[in-house]
């Protein structure tokens, strides 16, 4: 999966960066926010969001490192030795730097757009000196990427998706959506889920019939499940499973609820809890039948 930095400096513009935000991580990017120390972020107009991460090295790991504008989440940006550094080092690599409105000041503080094609907030091409500059909504150069201001967000967005997804082609990777009804298909993001039939189906060697189903939430690609068992409570400890919020927790939850003798998974039934009985039923297509092959004398293994 693609990855995306995401720079929120206090006084950074709400509407440019959490919009960049929302479109990419719709369209499948691995995007993340990152302060500088804070872990609520003051905006241009007073709200404070949470940032994913502080600032660091670990910038580098990304494919794209994204600027906005606001004031004056812009100017704490460009004053920053080590987001100039980061700049620097994001252009010299080949990698995707974009920036919007006051954002795009931090690139001709960098060095980087000298006599290259670059767009801006209304009026900056005084501030753009050393680059090319453009009434453009968005403007490529190559690795970069300008965009002029609070509302231009969305044609910004779409094309970081666009050229996110052309990464993933030349590398033979698909790059997919989960959770979103739009449409990326044309940015090169195919919309899909976790646990499809089809990814169950080809798993498995079987064919299931189609079959309309709601997903697990708004728009979920997902069969409809039922989850058992309870958050924070497996002690096998895998590291991919969203369900534990730590193996030594998840551990000590279950030396101190599960009951071997208990009908649950863990803990016991208590007065006021309801037990509905759930309907089974097969998705398996037409023709596809269940085998019985015998493993063990008196053992038996399922196969589809």
């Amino acid at each position: 999966m693609k990855k995306a930095a995401v720079l929120m400096a206090e006084g950074y513009e709400e509407g440019e960066t959490l919009t960049v935000v929302d479109l990419l991580r719709r369209a499948g990017v691995e995007c993340h926010t990152f302060s500088f120390g804070e872990d609520f972020v003051k905006s241009t107009h007073g709200m404070y969001i949470k940032a994913d991460k502080v600032f660091s090295d670990e910038v580098k790991d990304y494919d794209l490192i994204f600027l906005p504008g606001g004031n004056p989440g812009g100017i704490h940006l460009r004053e920053n030795p080590a987001v100039l550094d980061m700049v620097r080092w994001f252009d010299a690599q080949g990698k995707y730097v974009a920036a919007m409105c006051m954002g795009t000041t931090v690139l001709e503080e960098a060095g980087i757009i000298r006599g290259r094609n670059v767009t801006g907030y209304t009026g900056y091409a005084e501030k753009l000196k050393s680059g090319v500059f453009s009434e453009d909504v968005v403007v490529q150069d190559g690795n970069l990427i300008t965009s002029q201001g609070p509302a231009t967000p969305w044609p910004l967005a779409f094309l970081m998706a666009e050229l996110l997804g052309g990464i993933a082609r030349e590398h033979g990777l698909r790059l997919q959506a989960c959770a979103t009804r739009e449409d990326f298909s044309a940015y090169g993001v195919e919309q899909a889920g976790c646990v499809t039939l089809e990814a169950l189906g080809a798993a498995n060697g079987v064919a299931f019939r189609k079959l309309a189903h709601r997903g697990m939430r708004e728009g979920c690609a997902c069969v409809e499940m039922r989850d058992i068992g309870a958050y924070n409570s497996c002690p096998n400890g895998c590291r991919y499973c969203y369900a534990n919020a730590d193996a030594r927790g998840a551990a000590q939850t279950f030396r101190e609820r599960h009951d071997p003798t208990s009908p649950l998974m863990l803990g016991h039934l208590r007065p006021g809890d309801v037990v509905t009985q759930a309907t089974q039923r097969s998705y398996l297509a037409v023709g596809a039948r269940a085998a019985r092959q015998a493993v063990a004398p008196g053992q038996e293994r399922l196969e589809l």
